[in-house]
């Protein structure tokens, strides 16, 4: 399973995103950190369960493959 997080570096993004890992195989993020900072991404390592997408989601974003869900926290 491959859920999207929009907005995952906040408060409950980071909390969603450490429970969604536990559960599904990848959980990419895309954050544009307009009110959060880079230590915030706390922990990502670039891989592809946990990759960390510097966007605004308002811009289309471009994922390859099939997307099961999306959890806009953004």
């Amino acid at each position: 399973m491959r859920i999207i997080i929009t907005g995952g570096t906040g408060f409950l993004g980071r909390n969603i995103r450490a429970k969604l890992l536990s559960l599904c195989r990848e959980a990419p993020c895309v954050d544009i950190l307009l009110t959060a900072r880079r230590q915030d991404i706390g922990g990502f390592r670039q891989t592809p369960a946990i990759r960390f997408v510097p966007q605004d989601v308002t811009s289309p974003l471009e994922i390859d493959g099939l997307v099961n869900a999306v959890v806009h926290m953004a």
